[in-house]
């Protein structure tokens, strides 16, 4: 489904605040993707300081970190730093409410699997993920499938996102949510329930495979190598068996928020000065992030400074 009106609002929003010409905003995806960088320059084409963005990876490892310094030197530079959602003060309490069960109303996990599949469900959340077996049985079929699809962490725990807006913090920027946790909670739990025991199902049975397409998703951020990481996105939405399930999470979970978030960047590129940092797999495609950007008439340059300049003087 393309949800062409929603564009259409997109371009008219921008309008008034981007004035490139119409050849400098026409950048093949190719370009972004072999760039060797996750770092991109945004730029209204007004005078005003450009903008910056940013993919991330939901990891913890030491050397991720390393790989993301030049956007930690953003970071303190900007006016202004957007991330996927900013943590509100009751995010535990929001996060429980969605992803658990009343406590009067009966477990369904034991009830919807088979007790073979059910002990490999405890085998990799209780052993793995180191949670309480009576904890587990609480979660909501698509909670469970989430936190099993997620790399373990290797280091502190701190995650590559967190870790930005904690130096955001630090540097007293304004900093903003392109969603809200609600938002992105939602996406689950208004998944129909045969079809969050669907994803569970299918979760449990490719564990081994969702393992390494974690560490083949790593390495290739590692190597800053976007279209890697483009590859093995597709690869992961392709793998899914259910065709409704696939189209639902391409859709829900990809493109939609990559036209949500654009949306809401673009009144921070007003005065320019701005960065967001979100999941890299939402920066590549025709309807990724970068792409978007273009259409509603930004520069894009990959944060390669000679390239950049070269931009400036054209």
């Amino acid at each position: 489904m393309r949800i062409a009106a929603f564009v259409l609002s997109v371009l008219l929003t921008s309008q008034a605040f981007a004035a490139c010409p119409k050849e400098e905003t026409q950048r093949p995806i190719k370009e972004f993707e072999q760039a060797g960088t996750l770092l991109f320059i945004v730029d209204n084409c007004t005078g005003k300081p450009a903008s910056y963005v940013y993919g991330t990876v939901h990891s913890d490892a030491e050397n991720i970190r390393i790989v993301a310094a030049p956007a930690f030197e953003k970071v303190q530079e900007v006016s202004a730093v957007g991330f996927e959602y900013v943590t509100p003060a009751n995010a535990t309490d929001i996060a429980a409410q969605a992803m658990y069960l009343p406590a009067q109303a009966p477990a369904i996990l034991p009830n919807i699997l088979s007790a073979k599949d059910y002990q490999a469900l405890l085998k990799v959340m209780v052993d793995g993920r180191k949670m309480e077996a009576k904890v587990v049985e609480r979660m909501r079929p698509w909670a469970v499938a989430v936190l099993m699809q997620m790399p373990a962490n290797s280091g502190d725990g701190v995650i590559l996102d967190d870790r930005l807006k904690r130096t955001a913090e630090a540097s007293k920027k304004n900093i903003f949510g392109l969603e809200t946790m609600q938002e992105q909670l939602q996406l689950f739990e208004r998944m129909p329930a045969a079809m969050q025991v669907t994803l569970l199902k299918e979760t449990l049975k490719d564990q081994e495979k969702i393992d390494v397409i974690n560490a083949l998703l790593q390495d290739a951020y590692l190597s800053k190598n976007l279209e890697a990481l483009r590859a093995l996105g597709d690869e992961s939405f392709a793998s899914i068996r259910d065709k409704e399930l696939r189209e639902y999470m391409r859709e829900e979970l990809l493109t939609k928020r990559n036209h949500h978030m654009t949306q809401r960047f673009l009144p921070m590129l007003k005065n320019g000065d701005a960065m967001i940092a979100v999941g890299a797999l939402h920066l590549t495609g025709e309807e990724g992030v970068l792409n978007l950007l273009q259409q509603a008439g930004y520069r894009v340059v990959a944060f390669v400074p000679e390239r950049y300049a070269k931009a400036n003087r054209q």
